[in-house]
Parts: structure tokens; sequence; C-alpha cells
């Protein structure tokens, strides 16, 4: 749904580290792992492809991270939650420097409701808590994404070049049916590859009741994770 240009994403171990990065891997993402069990030069030279934005997004442990400063970084991603409030902030304060805007994301499971609750009475500043976003929802930011390229592509200089094509068509085709095509092999061409594979998604929305933005959720009856949002 969010789609980082950069992001730091946080895990308690190296083996989540690994596994992770080869899920992100196979759908098809920018990313690389960054752990105690690479050496010093492998971790330099993944720095180097990170800064130059040749890497997009690295999955990284946090005693390996102690090295690992980027700026400008529009991300921070919790995928664990970290032991400690310090830690925490740590983590976070890795984005949204020198006056400029970032994002942290965390990913809370149930049993971890108490040590959110901790985090923020530290920072004096309630998170953004949403349900996991379901496949459908997906589905619809990724066409509206689209229709954004769309847009844009309308009033760009190579339009003109492709309007003999159109009128070659035009006159087999409905010029509605001519759009549509086209839409229809750029999305399946742009569309995640994830997205068709069997990827554990929610189907539908949570029968538990929308916390309101800015207030903790006190219960629920769902036991999926929630994605808890903190913008700096």
């Amino acid at each position: 749904m969010e789609d980082p240009e950069t992001a730091l994403i946080f895990v308690l171990t190296r083996r989540t580290a690994a596994e992770l990065t080869s899920q992100l891997q196979g759908a098809g993402h920018s990313v690389d792992e960054y752990h105690g069990d690479l050496s010093q030069q492998a971790r330099e030279r993944l720095l180097v492809r990170f800064r130059n934005r040749q890497v997009r997004w690295v999955v990284a442990t946090d005693i390996a991270a102690r090295g690992l400063d980027v700026d400008q970084l529009s991300h921070v991603i919790n995928f664990d939650l970290p032991d400690s409030v310090e830690t925490y902030v740590h983590r976070i304060g890795r984005t949204g420097r020198a006056g400029k805007e970032g994002t942290a994301i965390s990913l809370v499971q149930p049993f971890e409701r108490r040590k959110q609750q901790t985090f923020e009475r530290h920072n004096r500043q309630s998170w953004q808590v949403l349900t996991i976003p379901t496949r459908a929802q997906i589905e619809a930011k990724h066409i509206l994404k689209l229709q954004e390229l769309v847009r844009e592509a309308l009033t760009g200089e190579r339009l003109a070049s492709f309007l003999p094509i159109v009128s070659e068509l035009i006159e087999e085709y409905d010029a509605q049916a001519i759009a549509a095509a086209a839409l229809q092999i750029a999305y399946d061409q742009t569309r995640p590859a994830w997205l068709s594979s069997d990827v554990e998604i929610p189907q539908e929305e949570s029968s538990a009741p929308k916390p309101r933005l800015g207030k903790r959720r006190e219960s629920s009856s769902s036991d999926r994770p929630q994605c808890c949002v903190e913008i700096r």
C-alpha cells in the first residue's frame, strides 16, 4: 500500500532477515539483507548500493543496523517490534531527519498490545491503528496508481506517436474497448507478481469494529496483526 521510496525494515533475528528478504525479492521488490552474518566488506558494498538507490529497501537486525546511516530515508518498518523503548526510538529516529518527513510503520501482534501502549506513552504520541489491508484494497490502490500514470501519459509528448495505431484499430473496434485493452495490458505488466500468487492476504475486512484514528483499540475479536503508523 505504501511502496516506500527507501525503507529500513527491522527484524529481530538473522534468520528472519534472510527469509523476509527472500520473500520480498521473490515478489519483485528491490531489497537486500543486512545482518551479523555478512562480512564487513559485504556490509560496506550494500551500504553504497543503498545510498545510491540501487537497492530501495534493506531488511536489517538492530546490531548490524548501527552502522547503517542513510539520509532521506522515507520509511522505517518494524516487521518485529523491538523489546525496549530505547531501541524503538533509535529505529524510528532514522527517518524524518533535518526537517524532512518520514513514516514509521509497525506490525503489531495481538499479544504485543501492551508493548504498543508502552511505546505510545513514552513518545507521548498515539499511533494510527489500522488493520492489515486486504487483497481487494491492495488491488484498488494499484489501479489508482495506474490511473495516475495514464493521466500523466495523456499530457505527455509521446502520446502523438501512438495515435496512428489508435486510428487503425478504431476502424475495427470501439474506442472504449481499445482503451480498456491497453489498460489491461499495462495492468498485467505492472501488477505485483505476488498478487497472483498464493500469498495469504485477508480477502475481507475484519468483523471487529474499526479503531478511531489517534485512539488505542482496547479489545478486538480478531487475531490478525494490526498495522500501526506513526507519522513524524
